[in-house]
């Protein structure tokens, strides 16, 4: 089955409910998975919001239902 690595810009927009891009990820058919530099990206922006524990929690539950976290190291770099 093929992997598909999601990046922040695609996440932010589908936690915001972005019509094309909600459309778009939940027709991938195969794995999803991003990055724990993306996390960390997803919780800078968070930290800047009203709502942020809300926000937080939309996050961990998108991070929770992807297939893979990859960390960063030489080979992924």
């Amino acid at each position: 089955m093929k992997k598909y690595l999601l990046d922040t810009s695609v996440i932010i927009n589908y936690l915001r409910g972005k019509r094309e891009t909600l459309e778009a990820v939940n027709n991938i058919e195969g794995d999803l998975s991003s990055s724990f530099v993306c996390l960390a990206e997803l919780y800078e922006g968070v930290s800047r919001i009203k709502e942020s524990k809300k926000a937080e929690e939309g996050v961990l539950t998108f991070f929770t239902g992807l297939s893979e976290g990859y960390g960063l190291d030489q080979e992924i770099a």
